[in-house]
């Protein structure tokens, strides 16, 4: 876990599996463990030293706390195309929030508290009673605005194109993986060409856009792969 800076601002991630009650018993289960295998996934891949412990409450919500806002989006979408992609084929909402934090106990991020992890509590609240499964907040209203849109639309996309398979290859090119590592993301692996079909059938090319946009407009320099 990294230390928390007065002044500068952090990336909340916070989600909520869509529709966990309809899952059998045995499955819902397995939310908890499927949750956090993803997020140790995106911790390797991020490093450690940039994404906090993943907080998991009631089973079926979670949430990050990164610390480049940079990293956010491609975070998040990382999560989601992983969970639709899991043995669960589940879905999740996402509320991305940038601003600072005021404190993280040893404890965790479940009794920290600070502006972004306001925000990003309040916009989830406010996504359960909406279509749209995305949104994002700062204390900027115009970047606010802005990338609200972008969310909706990114939201619009996923849920009309992404399948397990789609979302599993955009899993793999969220990190950079290339064709032939994404082929090998399936128990038996597929050829660098069905990948490449699935990434797009899935938006990629789209999706790719406005994740390195985003980075762009948060940080001068995008997240390794």
């Amino acid at each position: 876990m990294f230390a928390i800076e007065p002044g500068k601002d952090y990336a909340v991630i916070t989600g909520d599996v869509i529709a966990s009650s309809d899952l059998e018993a045995a499955r819902r289960k397995e939310l908890p463990a499927t949750i956090e295998s993803i997020a140790a996934t995106l911790t390797d891949w991020l490093r450690a030293d940039q994404v906090s412990p993943i907080a998991i409450f009631g089973g079926d919500s979670w949430q990050l706390l990164l610390a480049k806002p940079a990293d956010a989006l491609r975070a998040a979408l990382f999560m989601r195309a992983s969970l639709l992609a899991s043995p669960l084929e589940i879905d999740t909402r996402l509320a991305i929030a940038i601003g600072g934090i005021d404190f993280v106990p040893e404890a965790g991020i479940e009794q920290a508290d600070g502006e972004a992890l306001r925000m990003s509590g309040r916009l989830l609240s406010e996504l359960s009673g909406r279509s749209v499964s995305m949104g994002f907040e700062c204390h900027d209203p115009s970047l606010s605005r802005h990338w609200d849109l972008v969310a909706c639309l990114i939201d619009a996309l996923v849920r009309t194109n992404w399948t397990p398979n789609r979302a599993r290859a955009v899993s793999g090119a969220l990190r950079g993986l290339t064709g032939v590592q994404i082929g090998e993301l399936w128990s038996t692996p597929i050829t660098k060409q069905t990948a490449g079909r699935h990434l797009t059938e899935g938006a990629w090319e789209a999706l790719e856009r406005a994740v390195t946009e985003y980075e762009a407009a948060f940080s001068q320099s995008a997240p390794e792969g």
